[in-house]
Formats: C-alpha cells, structure tokens, sequence
C-alpha cells in the first residue's frame, strides 16, 4: 500500500501571471491534481497543475513543487512553468505526471538515526510512600559493657503521589546517648530538611515546584535554597528528546544504495537512501571526539567511503531547543538546623538558553532583590568542530556599588590530549544573589556560604592510554578570595590491569601557596576470587603517612544475598580497624558495622526500606526511589518480574510491591504461567505500565482462585450414582454426573446444599469444602446423598 500526500493548495483568483506576463482570463485553463513521479520514483505526492489546453503547457507552483521534491532556482518566481526545467510527460489516464530534473533541484530526503518517538502515556493513582534509614549506636565499648542501644537517628522521606503531583517532606529524627552525654536532651528532635509539591506537564517538558527547592542558572551564578515557586524546563521527562547537536552527514547516491555508518570503528547505523540527494541527522556520538566513517554501497556494488571527524559539545542546545527557569520566593537559611527559618526578603531569578543553530547556544540571566540587579548574558559556540568555546558577561547593581563578571570556558582536544581551561572573574565588587545574601548575613563573615570567589581559573590536560585502558591528567587550579590566594597543582595516573577488574592509580597534589600541603597516594585494586575484592592504599598527607587496606563482598539485590567490608587502617601511628556485615532482606536493607579504636570495640546497626500505602493494601519494601507498581495477580505465593527479573512474590491477598520502575518508561510486569496452582485463573500474564516521577500505578491481571472441587456422591448404600444424573447446587445451574459417581462442582462455598435428580427421585448431600492450601485440585469422596 503507497501512501499518497496531497499538496494541493487553494488558489486565489489572479489575472495576472508575475513569470509568464500574459493574462490569465485570455487563455482557457484547466486544474489537475497528479500523482508525481520525479526521477522514476514515486513520490506519494498528489499536486495541483494548471493545464493551458490551447498550447498543452503546464504549470505548478513554487510551493507544490517543493513539496513533490523539487528545489526551483529563486529567481523564477513563484508559479513556474514546467517546460523550463524539463520536458513533463502527462499522463491522462492513469492522472500521473513524470518529471526529470538535474540532482542538483533535488531536495534533499531526510533521514533520522534517532528518529522522534511517540512518549509513552504516563499515568499515576493514588498512595503514599515512607522511605526510611534508621540507625542505632549499639555501644562504644561492647566488651566491656555490651551491647546496648544508645542513640537513636532516622532519615525520613514521606511523598504522597496522585495523578496531579507529588506532595513530599523530608526530615530527620534523633536522640542522642544520653548515657555518653548527660547533658545532651533525652528527648527526640525532629530537623525537617525540605518540603514541596511537584506537577509536571509532560508534554511541554515543564517542572512546577511549590515550597522548598534549590534555584536553577548559569554556571557562574550560586544555587541556593528557596521556598516559593519555579518553573523550568525538564527534559528528562521525555527520555527519548535530544536536547544536544548531533552528528549529521549529507551526501549524493546515484543509485539506490545502501549506507553504514561507523563511529570509533563500530556501527552506529546502517539503512538504505534513495537515488538522489540525502541528509543523514541524529547520529549518536559515542565519544567526545572521534571518527565517523560512512560506508555507501549501491545496486551495481560500487562502494564509497567518506570518512568525517567530529567534535562533540556538552553546552550547546541543538537549534530550536529552548532550556529556561524561573523562580521567586524567599532564601532558605540555616537549612539542617533549624525547620522554618526563611529570609525576610523576596528574591527571584529567571534563565533562558535557546539554540539558534546546531553550533551555537545563546542564553540570558536575571536576578533582583530588593537591593539588587543582576543581568547577564552569555553565548556557547562550536569553533570549526574541533572546539566548543563559552563566553558570559554580568553586570550587578546595588544602591551601594556596582561590578561585573566575565567568565570564558574552552574545551577541545589537540593530538589526542583533552584540554579545558576556564576563568571567572569578578570585577568591582560584582555581587550574584548567593554573595548578595552572603553579605547582607553576615558581612565578611560569609555564614551562608554562597560567597563566590573573586577569580577561578582553572586547566586541566588529559590523554588516554593504552587503548582506553587508562588515563592521566594534569591540573592547575588558582583561585582568590579575600581571605588569600591559592594555586593548587595536582595530577593523577589510572590503569586497568589484566581483563578480570583489577587498576592501579596515583594522584598526587601541591598547593604552590602553601607547599606544606601537598600529598601523594597510591592505590591497587584487584579481585580476590570470584565475588570478593581487595583494595590497598597508601599515601603523604599533610597530617602525615596513612595506610588502608579493604577486603570486601558486595551484597547484590536478591534476596538473601550477603556482603561483608573488612577495613584496617593507620593513620599517624594511630590503628584502627572496622568490619560490616550486610543483608538484602525481602523488605530492607540491614548492616551491622563493628569499629574498633582505642582499645574499644563500637557497634552501629542500620537499615534502609520503605513502607508503602496504596492499591487497597499495606506494603513493606526495599527503599522506593522513582516509580513503583502494586500488582494484583489474584493468587498468592506468584512471583512477579520486572522487565523479566523475578522481584517479587505475591502475598496473601495475591498483590505485590514492585519498587524500582522507571518513569516515564516502558516498564514490563509479567508472570510466568507454569507457576500458576491448578485451580488459578489469570486474564493477562504480562502488562506495560508507565509511572510518573516517584508515583506508583495499581494493575490488575484479573486472576482468583476457582472454588471447586471434584465430588463423588453415592447413595445411602454406598454405590456410586448413575451416570447422568442430573446434580445442583442450591440456587445454581444443573451439572450430569460422570463414571464413578464423579461431578465437577464450581461455586462452592464453605458449606454447601446439593440435589441429585435420578431416575427413582430426588435426594439431597450436604457437604463441606475447603480450598487446598497447596493450590492442588480438591476432591471431595465419599458424599452422601439421601
């Protein structure tokens, strides 16, 4: 089946013609709307030609042409007779028009590597989730005095989702050892740390925040903490969008061909084009910079090879993408000490990045407080695809004084070295909000800690080796604040080593401000049998020589696994040691940690889960980060598996909590029929479910349990009713009975009121039923009817 586009236009009464010169109303015309073929192909496209049936001269529109494929020179018009670019066939019977054009009228046909993907539909219901991570001191000296629980902490994370939002607080709860410490409060003190509601609109890619939120901007300006309202772009809401340029190639086929594309010398798309021009966009790019080799094969066998270097850049949108934020509200202060402490005065800021081309990225900045005003702007531009060059200039203004910032920023790579050199400096007393709050606080003092300094100049160089096994980077890094200066050089090594996970790796530093501090460390990992590892350091620290050494054991994520980390340390003449077991239970996350100092030996218990509210039930569970599914199956003792991983066992009431989902992803929850009992049903063994942002959805896969059981009924002698006999229960439908007095009887309930119909009258059973516990088919034998 050939798809057909119609390009028709409207056309608006004219009587005269600007290529032509004549007038129209003095010669008899005719539209026809024809399928075209350009070039012996198909083109799908349906446009509307003006037919002169004195001279059989035809016609079409600039606009028309364009659309079947043809780019006409600009400087013959808008309506454009056909006879000029060639000699049109008309073909009247089968309503097609051919058309021949040189390759260079061609418009080029557009391919996508990536081509753009319908998002998912997300969805949400209703719930509750309680993340937590307790900890307990279990005593500083257990073998003197023994175990004992002594302070007491738990980080809290409560979120209630629904399909408009999410409403969440975090906090802490604590109480110290009051048996360590009798001046400390016995009681228990509650530190709230943020409390917001998030709505996404998916389709704009846009975040609604309202309460607690850290404000977003350039690079330059200081994040803070505020309470109030943002809005921003969010991306990761639609994972298949390509904020990024992309890798794109354009070429030529003079037959229909093939074409593959490798990127670093493994293949990053392979296709077929058509004859004519062609533009290839989207291709992944792998690696910062690189290689790309496309391979072009046509009918004949003819192959073509173009091999293309690319650059790719980290700071620039591709064109049309527009990234902003806006925020207003009140500063946070004090944040992890106090609950409610906010600023008096309200500040707001707002950011706009847009991409006006492939290569360049232009943005803007502003910020206002009472006694402030800040306005930036800045621009990211690829420099000849071998350099990605930022440049941002600021001006701020108080009523006291005024300064400015100027921040640069390169990266590029140069006979495979990787260099990045950037600087920001701030003139004149330039104030962004961070250091505005920074002083109105505190003067000199900085007790926010927002405040910048007054030059950050910092160049790295990096090179791989050994065939990407490896690296080693030079840095220098100066900055000055008004407390002094500091330039601190630093470099490092790193190395795999065999093909089983082992590395080594050096780094070493020095404050050239301040030679006494300066450091070396170097490090060795490697395996020690099949699921352990061995770690040994050892280094020069301004504090002197120390020395760790690790052996440890990951605890994975089924259920049961165990880990372990046994540490021993010297640290100036000072030896310690710690040893931590660890246990992945079905609902938490445990570790109990031994640390001996000083001649004593201390204990601290932890453990990390969840407990989730929704779906009509109460669930317990591992620590819920993003979506989650509660899964009604019908029948318990299943499990369920997520993108076909078992990750949970359906309960007594036949639901499970499934944790770990992805939103805004297609996520796959399914069964596995063969561990279905007998007497369960299901009507679907797989389901695709999409959550929101840190939501949960509820599905059901329409299972239950049959309430039967085969009955044997005989009569008060003992034999086995004839064959046929007609049974049913009270209020049910009628049933025959088969060989041996057996009957299938679904319905049942715990006591149960049968009627056996036979050929010398009725009589009546009565009898109990109780479902297997096992799941296996009941049978009921003997049931005496009377």
């Amino acid at each position: 089946m050939i798809g057909i586009i119609s390009c028709a236009r409207p056309v608006a009464a004219q009587s005269f013609d600007e290529t032509f010169g004549t007038v129209i109303g003095m010669e008899e015309t005719e539209q026809l709307e024809l399928l075209v073929m350009l070039n012996g192909r198909d083109t799908g496209v349906i446009c509307t030609f003006t037919l002169v049936k004195a001279t059989g001269a035809l016609s079409a529109s600039r606009a028309d042409l364009a659309d079947a494929g043809i780019e006409v020179p600009a400087s013959m018009g808008r309506q454009i007779r056909l006879s000029e670019l060639t000699t049109p066939v008309y073909d009247a019977a089968r309503q097609t028009i051919e058309i021949d054009v040189p390759t260079a009228m061609l418009v080029p046909r557009v391919l996508l590597a990536h081509p753009p993907q319908e998002a998912p539909v997300a969805g949400s219901g209703w719930g509750m989730v309680l993340n937590y991570q307790l900890a307990a001191g279990l005593g500083d000296d257990i073998a003197a005095e023994g175990m004992r629980v002594g302070s007491l902490y738990a980080g809290l994370e409560l979120r209630a989702y629904s399909p408009i939002g999410v409403l969440s607080v975090t906090g802490a709860a604590s109480r110290p050892d009051a048996d360590a410490d009798a001046d400390a409060d016995a009681g228990v003190a509650w530190t709230r740390h943020d409390t917001r509601f998030v709505h996404v609109a998916r389709s704009r890619m846009l975040m609604l925040t309202l309460g607690d939120f850290v404000s977003a901007g350039p690079s330059w300006s200081s994040a803070l903490r505020m309470a109030g309202v943002q809005v921003r772009r969010d991306f990761s809401l639609d994972p298949s969008f390509l904020t990024d340029p992309q890798l794109s190639y354009s070429g030529v086929a003079v037959l229909p061909s093939a074409l593959d594309v490798f990127v670093n010398n493994v293949k990053a798309w392979s296709g077929k084009v058509d004859a004519g021009p062609f533009v290839l966009g989207d291709l992944p790019m792998v690696t910062p910079q690189g290689e790309a080799v496309f391979v072009l094969r046509d009918a004949s066998g003819r192959e073509y090879v173009n091999r293309v270097p690319f650059f790719s850049t980290r700071n620039l949108l591709r064109k049309g993408v527009a990234d902003y934020a806006l925020q207003i509200g009140f500063p946070r202060e004090d944040y992890g000490r106090t609950n409610l402490d906010y600023g008096s005065e309200r500040i707001g800021s707002a950011s706009l990045r847009y991409g006006i081309s492939d290569w360049m990225t232009v943005g803007g900045h502003v910020a206002a407080a009472s006694d402030l005003l800040l306005v930036g702007a800045g621009v990211d531009m690829a420099v000849f695809d071998r350099a990605e060059l930022g440049l941002s200039v600021a001006q701020s203004q108080t009523d006291l004084s005024g300064g400015q910032l100027v921040a640069v920023a390169l990266r590029t790579r140069v006979a495979g070295v990787d260099i990045r050199a950037t600087e920001r400096r701030r003139l004149g007393g330039f104030l962004d909000l961070g250091s505005y709050l920074s002083e109105r606080q505190g003067g000199t003092d900085d007790p926010t800690g927002y405040r910048a300094a007054d030059l950050e100049r910092a160049l790295s160089l990096s090179v791989p080796l050994g065939s990407g096994t490896g690296f080693a980077s030079l840095s220098l890094v100066q900055t000055k604040r008004q407390a002094g200066e500091a330039v601190v050089l630093s470099a490092s090594y790193a190395r795999s080593i065999g093909s089983d996970g082992g590395s080594v790796r050096i780094n070493t530093f020095l404050d050239l401000s301040d030679r006494s501090n300066s450091g070396l460390t170097v490090g060795l990992s490697f395996p020690f049998g099949a699921d352990r590892r061995v770690d040994i350091q050892t280094g020069l620290t301004p504090r002197g020589l120390e020395n760790q050494a690790n052996l440890s054991r990951h605890a994975g994520q089924e259920v049961g696994d165990l880990g372990y980390r046994l540490a021993v340390y010297d640290r100036q003449s000072a030896r310690s040691a710690s040893f931590g077991v660890t246990h992945q239970g079905r609902y938490a996350r445990s570790e109990l940690t031994l640390r001996n100092q000083n001649s004593a030996v201390s204990a601290k218990g932890t453990a990390t889960g969840s407990v989730v509210l929704g779906g009509g039930g109460v669930f317990a569970a591992r620590r819920i980060a993003d979506g989650l599914a509660i899964v009604d199956v019908g029948v318990p003792g299943i499990p369920v598996s997520l993108n076909n991983r078992p990750v949970a066992v359906t309960g007594r009431n036949g639901k499970a909590l499934v944790g770990d989902l992805r939103s805004y992803q297609v996520n796959r929850l399914s069964i596995d029929p063969l561990t279905l009992p007998p007497t369960a049903w299901v009507n679907a063994t797989a389901m695709d479910v999409v959550p929101m942002r840190q939501s949960g959805v509820s599905l059901s896969f329409g299972g239950g349990t049959d309430m039967s059981a085969l009955v044997v009924l005989r009569d008060a002698a003992g034999a086995f009713l004839p064959v046929g006999t007609s049974v049913s229960l009270r209020g049910g439908d009628s049933v025959p009975v088969g060989y041996d007095g057996e009957v299938w009887i679904e319905g049942l309930k715990p006591r149960n009121d049968l009627t056996a119909t036979t050929a010398s009258g009725a009589c009546h059973a009565r009898f109990a039923y109780a479902p297997d516990p096992d799941g296996e088919q009941v049978v009921i034998d003997p049931v005496l009817c009377e």
